[in-house]
């Protein structure tokens, strides 16, 4: 007969192969302690805090999904959905820029500007423009060099010194037209 008793009692086993009881429960607390971990890394995944001055803008498998997140404690889908969280607060940005005066003297001027992404158009700015180092390289920058650039090129060296809360409103101007 192919069966055996083992020593612990009536429990046939078959030859060759052994059963350890001694096993079972280090096996059982391993499984449980996994259990436990996997369980704790999805709870962790599956909440973000949006901060004070922040919105959130939720992510689908990293499609952008329709609406902003607002400031407080939000729940997530673990791996299918992600937030990517955006500064609302007002930043300042200065940035050096060089222009010819009308009488063709180089002009180093820096311009500084206090701007902030409006919360509710949080995700629009996210899926098209990106975060906020691309608003500031892809819109500010620009807007700004060219209108230091067509400013300056109206004055004269001295004027630009003399009228020069005239440029900056005359900048200023040119940089909320966009």
């Amino acid at each position: 007969m192919p069966f055996s008793r083992n020593s612990l009692g009536s429990t046939p086993v078959r030859k060759g192969v052994s059963i350890a009881l001694s096993r079972h429960p280090v096996v059982l607390i391993g499984l449980v302690i996994l259990l436990v971990f996997i369980t704790l890394i999805t709870s962790a995944l599956s909440v973000t805090t949006i901060g004070p001055g922040e919105r959130g803008v939720l992510m689908n498998f990293g499609a952008v999904q329709a609406g902003v997140l607002n400031p407080g404690l939000h729940f997530l889908v673990p791996v299918m959905q992600s937030v990517a969280k955006i500064d609302v607060r007002v930043q300042k940005y200065s940035i050096p820029e060089k222009a010819a005066s009308k009488d063709l003297q180089e002009v180093e001027t820096t311009a500084a500007i206090n701007w902030h992404i409006l919360p509710q158009d949080s995700e629009w700015v996210y899926q098209h423009l990106g975060r906020e180092n691309a608003v500031k390289q892809n819109i500010l920058a620009p807007a700004v060099a060219n209108a230091v650039k067509a400013v300056t090129a109206k004055y004269n060296a001295e004027d630009l010194v003399v009228e020069r809360d005239e440029v900056r409103s005359q900048i200023e101007q040119l940089i909320l037209r966009i």
